[in-house]
């Protein structure tokens, strides 16, 4: 399970730091923030 991820001079934010709970966790934002990347990030980081 992934519980933390930090990001640096990677994708659309030049710095992000989450923290992930023990159950559901839910990302959300406008368009062109970032959220899909994020998630594609996590499966491959988590691999």
């Amino acid at each position: 399970m992934l519980k933390h991820l930090k990001l640096e001079n990677v994708g659309p934010s030049s710095a992000m730091e989450l923290e992930f709970g023990e159950r559901l966790n839910l990302i959300t934002g406008d368009n062109g923030l970032g959220k899909s990347f994020l998630l594609d990030y996590s499966v491959i980081s988590s691999k």
